[in-house]
């Protein structure tokens, strides 16, 4: 992409993990039946531990875990094709939102190409909300060069179904809370975010 159109500015809209992960399960929820949100949770874990990535957490080792996510994500369970392509659809919930470890590849990728890490405008969807969201757009049009321009429409107008559909536990959320933390400290640091939207 930075070959091909190496002038493009790129904003990146990063939700709550925990809330990004159940609701990614909940849109695969009709081709990941036979299985709940915790075994697919599970299954996630035991491929993140066979790539090594789980004992790279703290992100000190950056080689290591760039190494480790590429085997994560080359694991014949994330390929969609042939036997694994119902699996492929159903694995990645948790991964997904490592946000720290994906920004720091795009971070490196801008370096590489002489390009400065600010041509990269990172949003949490927390910052879209009726209140901030014209505060917001204005930090946008900003970034892309753009004129000012009012919002007509600042409430929301997309909503997900949760009908007949599994609920989010408490011990679910504490534990995938407790694994995104580091992660989610790690992203702080890295944005220089003063303050923290996630747990």
């Amino acid at each position: 992409m930075l070959c091909t159109v190496p002038w493009t500015k790129l904003v990146a809209i990063l939700r709550n993990p925990v809330e990004r992960a159940f609701s990614h399960f909940v849109f695969k929820y009709e081709k990941c039946t036979g299985k709940t949100f915790e075994e697919w949770i599970d299954i996630e874990f035991h491929l993140m531990e066979r790539a090594g990535l789980l004992a790279l957490a703290d992100g000190h080792d950056s080689v290591g875990e760039l190494d480790a996510w590429k085997k994560y994500h080359s694991a014949p369970e994330m390929q969609f094709k042939g036997k694994q392509k119902h699996t492929a659809q159903c694995s990645s919930f948790v991964g997904r939102g490592l946000y720290a470890i994906q920004l720091q590849h795009w971070f490196a990728a801008l370096s590489a190409f002489g390009r400065p890490t600010t041509d990269l405008m990172v949003l949490s969807t927390d910052s879209l909300r009726e209140q901030t969201l014209q505060s917001t757009y204005n930090k946008l049009l900003d970034f892309l060069d753009l004129d000012p321009h009012q919002l007509k429409q600042v409430s929301s107008v997309h909503s997900t179904n949760y009908n007949n559909k599994p609920i989010l536990k408490p011990e679910t959320r504490k534990r995938l809370e407790d694994f995104y933390r580091p992660y989610n400290q790690r992203l702080y640091k890295l944005l220089c975010w003063d303050t923290s939207p996630w747990a």
